[in-house]
């Protein structure tokens, strides 16, 4: 019986000592964002918290990393959103602490569907297309106007949201003891 429990002391202090080394790059981790973010309103140095945050080999449990934005394009006129994550520090179950340099691998982002904003300026274009068409004495104006209105909204781009509780996946490039 002795035996048996200094054997399995042993294994968790062995399991602590190996959870607690430098995180090895190539490393996958996954854990959940404590807040919602989106790029309509994040700035660029707001923090962020991944909580439960796991190793793919099951190496690492229970851990935190707290970050940071590191760029925000804000949609608009034929551009594209994004957010850009920056990984700054893990805090493992134990409490150890450690620089790390990672790149996201997999976000949940979500994008706001545009189809109200492609009728309505379809629609726009069309009443503005149909008055210019009666200014100009000709009967094509609505159609056009159609086609440019809801090229214009098509061409619109919306905002992304990554939602509170989202998994977050990274990987690890370079990872020091703090």
């Amino acid at each position: 019986m002795r035996s048996f429990m200094i054997a399995l002391l042993a294994c968790c202090m062995a399991t602590t000592a190996f959870a607690d080394a430098a995180i090895i790059p190539g490393t996958i981790l996954s854990g959940q964002l404590q807040d919602s973010i989106s790029s309509h309103t994040a700035q660029v140095g707001d923090w962020f918290v991944l909580t439960d945050v796991r190793s793919a080999n099951g190496h690492l449990a229970g851990a935190r990393i707290r970050g940071h934005i590191a760029s925000v394009i804000r949609a608009g006129q034929g551009r594209n959103a994004q957010i850009r994550l920056a990984y700054d520090t893990l805090i493992s179950a134990s409490g150890h602490r450690y620089r790390i340099y990672a790149q996201t691998v997999q976000l949940n982002v979500q994008t706001k569907n545009n189809a109200l904003k492609e009728a309505g300026g379809a629609l726009a274009g069309m009443l503005a297309g149909n008055y210019l068409g009666k200014v100009m004495g000709t009967n094509i104006g609505g159609s056009i106007g159609l086609a440019g209105g809801f090229l214009a909204a098509k061409n619109n781009r919306a905002d992304v949201d990554v939602p509170a509780n989202s998994t977050v996946e990274l990987r690890v490039d370079h990872s020091s003891n703090l």
